[in-house]
């Protein structure tokens, strides 16, 4: 074997369509400690491309499926750092010149010489090898110098080599300034007892860890300007002895970990209240109770939508006198649209709003009441008794309303980590509100009180249960706070898995209870709603939805209750999808006197004996397939409702694990004029 062989393994691979040749090729590779692979057609050769780690690829230009310069094409786009080299028996001039335009290493023509090949296939190795430390070299040194955290490379001889710029800011320290570990230890630790215990530990850290292990520690720094900063270090051994460490500055996660003690108490509190609390005025009362004593504001209003009246009220206050409370709670309604104003990008901090004072004359034309409490322990920059902050009280489908909090127990602006903190509540509290009006309407509906009964007591609770026990965990933790988001988000998506599940039960018993009323509606804009739902619900997901939905082209009888399932067809796609990139590709069309819609994602599948169960809530048993709630069943209905139809094949046919294809049929129907 030859030196190559030291090296990983490189995959080869040969696109000729007669098999002894790629035979013959696949055991001069091996013999030169090459991964030989071989494809018989152009379209084989591309697929091996997407699926396999190719390093360089050997071309005939005369394959039975497609031209060989076409092949040539399709790879460079799938991969560009891949070497070409085309291997033919028909050369020519004007093949030549295209294949070098389109970057070939190397143009041999056969019958080949076995030593030249092999020359030509190192040299072009060599070029990918180089040219890929090249852009390494390139895009580390700029990753460095814009890093966030700070950075510093230690040799063997405990020598500052390089820090960053982040590093200088952070401590003021230059490369003049510590020269030395010793220089570093004796300016940043003075405390002689101190330091001598974290040059120990940062002894003991080094004999200890194997090369390449990160070695995280939490000290506090002493800065060139004598600030103290709490600094988290990260040091690494990487080659000939040499320490990479990163320095993160966390003193003011730390200042602020007795505040999210605090704000986790309130998550806890409003989380119970939510399994507990059913009455829906108690319920929003005790939300502002709970903002005023936990979470640092003095005075708090919340507000709920009636979108079926079109307006936004008042329905609960904290912190203000008896007098004031009732003025505020017995203002008259004010329209939907008056509010929206104030729903600008312009004003937007995370997913909340807020208006400061320099707003003032625009927000006088609110025809609402503006509450304007005067402001304690206020400061120049810090809170105007004239700011609005707005935190919506966000379902998976609407605002329901809005938490006002108003006067800071700290007079500050509110930071984006407390907006945060508020918005986790306000989600809590939308979970919470959808829940007691279910409640409320669930007891009028004593008919159908059994199956309500058995959601509530089993799955509702279960799911609920899941915040609580999480939420109870966080609490015992003192890694704070990278665990912290983790949990959290596991425990919202328990609840909003409640409140989902909630939701489309709701709309199961108004399908079965009352007369849908349908109209001729444009599928577009519906379709439109239900993708920016689903990317609302993933936030953290790589969603490519691909479709041929256009505005006023396709139009049905039906009504908004086509944005559900589109919404649900969407959402189960993204979910069951553990790709790092979720495509879904829709697709309509004309059949007969249908639209014929499309769903094909890339998930796991559905066997072919759960195709039909899966829109069945009581008959389907593999909790793993599309949907575990009621989600399925609610489309069925729902398109039963408009006289259309659904099911689901595999998105290759014979192929389940390739992913599936929901197709909804719905009637066609013509724009009314």
């Amino acid at each position: 074997m030859s030196d190559q062989g030291i090296e990983e393994e490189q995959g080869i691979l040969i696109i000729d369509d007669d098999p002894e040749i790629g035979r013959t090729l696949s055991d001069i590779l091996n013999l030169e400690g090459y991964h030989p692979i071989v494809a018989l057609t152009g379209k084989e050769g591309i697929a091996k491309v997407k699926n396999e780690d190719i390093s360089l690829a050997l071309i005939d230009l005369k394959l039975p499926d497609m031209p060989g310069i076409d092949v040539l094409k399709e790879i460079k786009k799938i991969s560009p750092k891949i070497e070409i080299i085309i291997l033919t028996g028909y050369a020519s001039l004007e093949s030549a010149i295209d294949a070098i335009n389109l970057g070939v290493f190397s143009y041999i023509q056969k019958p080949y010489d076995a030593k030249e090949l092999i020359m030509s296939i190192k040299r072009a190795l060599e070029k990918r090898k180089i040219e890929t430390l090249y852009d390494e070299k390139e895009i580390f040194q700029s990753l460095i110098e814009r890093l966030p955290l700070g950075v510093s490379i230690i040799d063997k001889n405990n020598c500052y080599k390089y820090i960053n710029p982040k590093f200088i800011e952070m401590f003021g320290y230059t490369l003049k300034d510590i020269p030395t570990g010793k220089e570093w230890f004796k300016k940043a630790y003075p405390d002689l007892e101190y330091r001598k215990e974290v040059i120990s530990t940062w002894i003991n850290d080094l004999k200890n860890a194997k090369h390449g292990e990160a070695r995280p520690r939490t000290f506090t720094v002493k800065c060139k300007d004598g600030s103290k900063k709490v600094i988290y270090f990260r040091p690494v051994t990487i080659g000939e002895g040499y320490q990479f460490v990163t320095y993160e500055d966390i003193t003011e996660r730390k200042k602020a970990e007795e505040e999210y003690m605090k704000q986790l108490k309130s998550l806890i509190k409003i989380g119970n209240e939510m399994r507990m609390n059913l009455e829906l005025e108690k319920l929003l009362q005790n939300i502002c109770e709970t903002i005023t004593k936990n979470l640092g504001w003095r005075q708090v209003i919340l507000s709920l939508r009636d979108y079926e009246k079109g307006t936004s009220q008042p329905f609960a206050v904290a912190g203000y006198d008896e007098k004031k409370a009732q003025e505020i709670l017995s203002s008259p309604p004010v329209p939907i649209e008056a509010t929206k104003r104030f729903l600008r990008d312009e004003f937007k901090i995370s997913e909340s709003y807020y208006i400061d004072h320099t707003h003032w004359e625009e927000m006088k034309k609110y025809p609402g009441e503006l509450v304007i409490t005067p402001a304690k322990n206020s400061k120049p920059d810090g809170w105007n008794e004239k700011d609005v902050l707005l935190i919506p009280i966000q379902s998976s489908e609407k605002i329901l309303g809005f938490i006002s909090p108003d006067n800071p127990v700290d007079g500050e602006r509110p930071t984006l980590r407390k907006i945060q903190a508020l918005e986790i509540f306000a989600n809590q509290a939308a979970i919470a509100i959808e829940n007691a009006r279910l409640y409320a309407e669930l007891r009028d509906e004593r008919n159908r009180i059994e199956f309500y009964i058995d959601l509530m007591g089993h799955d509702i609770n279960n799911l609920n249960q899941g915040v609580i026990g999480y939420l109870e965990l966080l609490l015992l933790m003192h890694d704070f706070p990278d665990k912290f988001t983790r949990y959290v988000k596991i425990a919202l998506d328990q609840v909003q898995r409640s409140a989902n599940l909630i939701r489309n039960v709701k709309k199961l018993s108004a399908l079965q209870k009352d007369k849908v009323e349908l109209k001729t509606i444009d599928v577009y804009p519906h379709f439109k709603q239900a993708v920016e739902n689903v990317r609302r619900s993933f936030p953290s997901k790589d969603i490519k939805i691909n479709s041929n939905i256009v505005k006023e082209k396709y139009f049905v009888r039906a009504n908004e209750l086509l944005v559900d399932v589109f919404s649900n067809l969407l959402n189960n796609a993204v979910k069951y999808d553990k790709h790092d990139t979720v495509e879904i590709d829709v697709e309509i069309g004309e059949n007969e006197k249908y639209w014929r819609i499309e769903f094909r994602d890339r998930g796991p599948g559905i066997r072919d004996a759960q195709k039909e169960l899966i829109f069945k809530r009581h008959e389907r048993l593999d909790r793993s397939i599309h949907g575990s709630g009621v989600g399925l069943t609610l489309v069925d209905r729902i398109l039963k409702s408009y006289n259309g139809k659904i099911w689901v094949d595999d998105r290759v046919k014979g192929d389940m694990t390739q992913g599936s294809n929901f197709i909804v049929l719905l009637p066609r129907e013509t724009k009314e004029i």
